[in-house]
This record gives C-alpha cells, structure tokens and sequence, in this order.
C-alpha cells in the first residue's frame, strides 16, 4: 500500500509567497482589468514604549472602517522579533497584526499583516510594508524615544483562503529521453483577489526531489498546466503541491499523488 502524501512543505513555501504577495498587494493599489478587490491602504502609528518596551500610541488611517484610534502590543516573539498588536478603532471593532522586525518601527523598514479582527471588522485582512523614522529621543535611550511608522498596503473584508482544486491529470510518455513524461494539470483557484502560487511536482523523496515548478499570479478561474519531467527509473507516484496566498495574506495548499503508470 503506496504512503499517503505529506503536507506541503508550507514554511519553505511561505518564505517564497510573501515575497511574491507583497508584489501583488503594491499592484492591488492599481487594479488592472477589475481582477483585484483589495483597497489600498495607509496607516501612520505614533509609537512609544511602556515601561515593559512595548509599543503603543495613537494611529491614523485611510480607511473609512477604521480611520483612527489606539494600538498597543500585546505579545512579542523573541525569535522572530515580531510583534502582535491590537489595534481599537474609535468607530468600534478591533483588529490585530503582526509586524515584522519590530526594533525597525523605530527606524528602518518591515512588513505588517492583518492576522484577526472582532465586531465589524472580524474579516478584516491585509497586509504590506512599513517605514519607520525617529520622531524624538534617541535609541540610546528606548524608554524616553517616539517613532513614526507609516504603513502601506492593502486591505480587505475577506477572510476566506482561496479555494484550490485539481480537476485533472493527463500523463503522456515520451519517445526521447529515455523516461520522459509530459504532464498536463487541470487546476482551479477561486478567490475574491488576484492569488499568487507555487506549484511544484516531486518524486516523494526526503529532502523532496523537484521535478518540475510553475510560479505565478492570477484571478480567479481554470487554468491547464504542462510540464515536462523526467523521473528516475523505478519511480511509481509523482507528489503535486500546490500553495496559494491572496493579496491580503490568506493562504492555502494541497497535495495531490498521481500513480506513473
């Protein structure tokens, strides 16, 4: 009996996908064609630190859900030097983010998401860069110094991952060379903004034995895909992975094992 496939490799993943999503959501403030929902959106966040070193301080905003209020950290992850914060809107609601290095909101630059959000603003996503520039003080003196981070991105109401489907798998075997296969996918993504995905197709060796790749970005819709491999001799399944992450950080995978006949 053949093993079941392993999940994606969803870190290694990852660290390619926000690369490739922090494109789509500088291009999701210029929508082309219709095919991009997200807003643009801007966030300016006076910071200071409380006794503990974390950040708080009032925030500004473009958005009409939220345009103004408090933020202050709640939790920081020392190995990632990360923090989350929450975010109350003077409108009512809350949402929370994670940003990324957090010793650069006092000068320097970084990355924001939208993890969560309650009230009106529970499907509230997004995500972008931030640049960050001292306002008073200095940084020898953490306790006494205030920040400006201005943040850029997108925002939108969705929470909802993309759905992603393998509608089919057609393999050929080819004359020349010895063991070659043409692969042709039929794959479907719905999502309410353009996705951005990684497709990879591996022999289920460990480390995974790349095959072949597709990269990409696209609406919502069906599309076919053909690669060409060239397996090892005595190969039997072939692993399909596909990831997907929308303009505002929801992401999603799957895996797929196909029988070499």
């Amino acid at each position: 009996m053949a093993a079941r496939p392993g999940p994606p490799d969803t870190a290694a993943v990852r660290g390619w996908l926000v690369a490739a999503v922090i494109g789509v959501a500088v291009a999701a403030a210029v929508p082309a064609g219709g095919e991009v929902d997200a807003a643009p959106f801007q966030l300016v966040f006076d910071g200071r630190h409380t006794d503990a070193l974390l950040h708080e301080g009032p925030f500004t905003s473009t958005s009409t859900l939220c345009a103004s209020g408090q933020a202050a950290d709640v939790a920081i992850d020392e190995r990632t030097l990360s923090a989350t914060r929450l975010f109350s809107c003077d409108g009512g609601g809350t949402f929370t983010a994670r940003v990324s290095p957090l010793p650069n909101e006092h000068s320097g630059t970084g990355r924001w998401q939208i993890l969560s959000g309650a009230g009106p603003l529970a499907d509230l996503r997004g995500q972008g860069t931030f640049t960050a520039a001292l306002v008073t003080g200095s940084l020898d003196d953490p306790r006494n110094l205030v920040f400006r981070s201005t943040w850029a991105g997108v925002v939108d109401l969705d929470a909802a991952p993309p759905r992603l489907a393998v509608l089919g798998v057609k393999i050929q075997q080819l004359a020349t060379p010895r063991n070659a296969r043409r692969i042709t996918l039929a794959l479907s993504v719905k999502d309410a903004n353009v996705v951005s995905y990684l497709l990879t197709v591996d022999d289920r060796r460990s480390p995974p034995n790349v095959l072949a790749s597709r990269s990409g970005r696209m609406g919502p819709r069906v599309w076919s895909v053909a690669l060409r491999i060239r397996p090892k001799i005595g190969t039997r399944y072939l692993r399909f992975q596909l990831a997907a992450e929308d303009a505002v950080g929801n992401d999603s995978s799957l895996t797929k094992l196909v029988r070499l006949r």
